[in-house]
């Protein structure tokens, strides 16, 4: 198996936080360097999950920021991280909501596991 960078360490932790059924996500928002702020998926609900995603989970992403109270991040990264029951990792991608709402922090840069492995992205949203 691919090793995983360090990076993905505090947010394999969050994820074993979760009480999602069938997936466990964890999230660390970096700034300069450093962690600033850690979420993990969960049943609740949040005016922010109803107006725009209309579920009733709150993605790891949105619960590592909601923390930073709309704050700017300079230089943010967020690194999101997803398991399978054999501790493989899985697509951690955020979706395009989270991506949105990260961007309105000024995260635009994310590290995210994939099927087997991880990648790298930046989105100009």
């Amino acid at each position: 198996m691919l090793k995983m960078p360090k990076v993905f360490r505090l947010a394999k932790a969050a994820s074993v936080h979760s009480n999602h059924r069938r997936y466990k996500m964890g999230c660390v928002i970096i700034s300069n360097g450093k962690p600033v702020s850690v979420g993990f998926n969960s049943y609740k609900n949040h005016t922010i999950t109803r107006k725009f995603h209309g579920s009733q989970t709150i993605h790891a992403e949105l619960a590592a920021l909601l923390p930073l109270k709309f704050k700017k991040i300079k230089h943010g990264i967020a690194v999101v991280f997803r398991q399978d029951k054999e501790g493989n990792p899985r697509m951690a991608r955020p979706c395009s909501v989270c991506q949105k709402i990260l961007a309105s922090y000024g995260i635009k840069d994310y590290i995210y596991t994939t099927n087997g492995g991880f990648s790298k992205e930046h989105n100009e949203i």
